[in-house]
């Protein structure tokens, strides 16, 4: 789909459809330039105050499977899968989480359009209209071209404001602002391919019923062929639940999509409240078109040494274990609903 700064009918359906994807039918045209995303695991440490137990396995392990599922994977497209996001969005049942920092940066570039107006001679600020939300609410999009070359390029940034957004029936609202930082970017000439580097930033953002984010989020996304690489590596973010408690967000997620099928893995620390637990995948989770993960396996561990270890089922469910650091089974979980 070609992107328009004249809000089309069809760049105004990419721009409020956040739970849409920006990509088009077989359409297998490439981005030129070049990301670089980073490989290996990110290292996590827990701290002295981690503590796994039969008290709180559960809770902890919800918040792991929200990361795999809903904060992060939710909405990770592929480049001919126009539907994917909606899909992986919505069948997280009851692990759902905030929009997927990858979904917003892909909506925010394919807003903004990869020509910005070209009147303008030199650097300066462009407002794309206060927009009304599908089902209520509106949003904003401003896009800073800093070097006044009328490209998205690096330096540019694309600040999203929403204000009790709706995108679509029976989902719930969004507020507050996401600003993304572009380090490089390149789009294809049909508008459905992209490669990123960028910083998100999150500031009171909110899902009503889901909690407030702060804090940042680094962005790695390379198209190659009908496959899309990505990484994001959140960086001392802090989602605040609605009961107030707060969860730490120190990891990353990479892996790889098509149309066909994803896998996806997670390392660094996941935290609740004062505990702060090492996350890390010890098989890649995998998942077919459908979007749902079939495979893999994610553990938590503690300052003593306890495992948590999260891992999917073919059925589409997921088993939680809490093993001491001696190997001893503490509690156990099967048949979970994610």
């Amino acid at each position: 789909m070609r992107q328009s700064l004249a809000l089309s009918p069809i760049a105004a359906s990419l721009l409020l459809a956040l739970s849409a994807c920006g990509g088009g039918g077989s359409d297998t045209s490439s981005p030129t330039g070049s990301v670089s995303i980073p490989t290996g695991a990110r290292a996590g440490t827990a701290n002295s105050a981690a503590d796994l137990s039969s008290n709180n396995a559960l809770q902890v392990g919800t918040h792991l499977a929200k990361a795999l599922r809903g904060d992060a994977t939710g909405g990770v497209t592929g480049p001919a899968a126009a539907a994917r996001a909606k899909a992986l969005a919505v069948q997280t049942q009851g692990a759902r989480g905030l929009p997927s920092p990858l979904l917003l940066a892909r909506q925010a570039v394919y807003s903004a359009g990869p020509k910005l107006p070209t009147q303008r001679a030199q650097a300066s600020t462009a407002t794309i209209s206060s927009l009304p939300c599908p089902n209520g609410g509106r949003m904003t999009v401003t896009v800073d071209d800093m070097d006044g070359n009328g490209t998205l390029s690096s330096g540019d940034s694309i600040l999203t404001n929403f204000s009790a957004c709706v995108t679509g029936p029976g989902e719930p609202s969004l507020d507050g602002r996401f600003d993304l930082s572009l380090a490089a970017v390149t789009v294809s000439s049909a508008g459905d391919a992209l490669n990123l580097d960028a910083t998100g930033t999150f500031t009171d953002f909110s899902v009503a019923g889901e909690g407030t984010l702060n804090g940042s989020v680094r962005i790695w996304i390379v198209t190659e062929g009908l496959q899309e690489r990505f990484r994001m590596s959140y960086q001392n973010a802090r989602l605040t639940l609605p009961s107030g408690e707060v969860q730490q967000l120190q990891y990353d997620l990479y892996g790889s999509l098509s149309d066909l099928q994803m896998n996806v893995e997670l390392s660094g620390a996941i935290g609740m409240g004062s505990q702060l637990y090492a996350a890390n995948s010890t098989a890649a989770f995998m998942a077919g078109a459908d979007g749902v993960m079939r495979s893999g396996t994610a553990q938590l561990r503690d300052a003593a040494g306890d495992v948590l270890q999260l891992q999917a089922q073919t059925s589409g469910r997921y088993d939680l274990t809490l093993t001491s650091a001696n190997g001893q089974v503490l509690w156990s979980a099967t048949g979970l609903g994610w």
